[in-house]
């Protein structure tokens, strides 16, 4: 069977095949030109995703109030970074199924449930970001294939050096009840103590889990117990 340029792994010459003259814009390829229309039909590809998320970033920082990026229940998410990009607020903040890390990684491109897919094209002279919105099927299978290709010869974006967490058995209790979704006053009455010890207890157990919410702290301590990470105290 013949393979498609993006099957080999030449990402840069798909690109650059179209933004090519004998390709251009079309009724299933669409050239977005400026900062605006490219994000603009980011945000919806994202937000119309119900199956199955596809990206590829070669560059990643997280800016000022930039929200930690959530996914629909059920959507399979897999992303791609470049290794010098896996930090643990990255990976935390990308919140994906899965993360890992290439070399290969070489330009922005998101698959939304292999149906559409959105890729950079800008070329060095290009002042401003161009992509091409492609909904041919052919062409997105192709990415499909680069895609696949370049995830199974990547390694997996772990957090390193996690360390072991230690609650007293007061605490554990309530982090216990938090994941169950419990609030701060169904907590005082199930364990006879006063909101304000309760809301004294929730904030020592965020910090020591590192965490900005309840919700977030009933998940990080569910990841670590399944790890073998917690340690009652005493």
């Amino acid at each position: 069977m013949p393979t498609s340029p993006a099957t080999d792994g030449l990402v840069d010459e798909f690109a650059a095949d179209l933004r090519g003259d004998r390709r251009g814009s079309t009724a299933r390829v669409e050239i977005l030109s400026g900062a605006p229309a490219v994000q603009h039909c980011l945000h919806r590809l994202t937000t119309s995703c119900d199956i199955e998320n596809m990206s590829m970033q070669p560059r990643f920082t997280i800016e000022p109030r930039r929200a930690r990026r959530r996914h629909p229940r059920g959507v399979t998410v897999r992303t791609l970074i470049k290794p010098d990009f896996a930090t643990p607020e990255v990976i935390d903040h990308l919140a994906a199924t899965e993360v890992r890390t290439s070399e290969v990684v070489s330009r922005l491109m998101l698959i939304v449930n292999r149906a559409c897919a959105l890729l950079d094209v800008r070329r060095p002279e290009d002042t401003e970001p161009v992509a091409a919105y492609i909904t041919d099927p052919t062409m997105v299978a192709s990415l499909v294939d680069a895609y696949e290709c370049i995830w199974a010869a990547a390694a997996p974006a772990l957090i390193e050096d996690e360390g072991e967490a230690s609650f007293t058995s007061r605490q554990l209790l309530i982090l216990t009840m938090l994941t169950d979704g419990a609030t701060d006053e169904q907590i005082a009455r199930r364990l006879e103590l006063s909101s304000r010890s309760v809301r004294t207890e929730v904030a020592v157990i965020r910090d020591t889990l590192q965490a900005d919410s309840r919700f977030q702290a009933g998940v990080r301590y569910a990841e670590l117990r399944g790890m073998g990470l917690v340690r009652q105290e005493g």
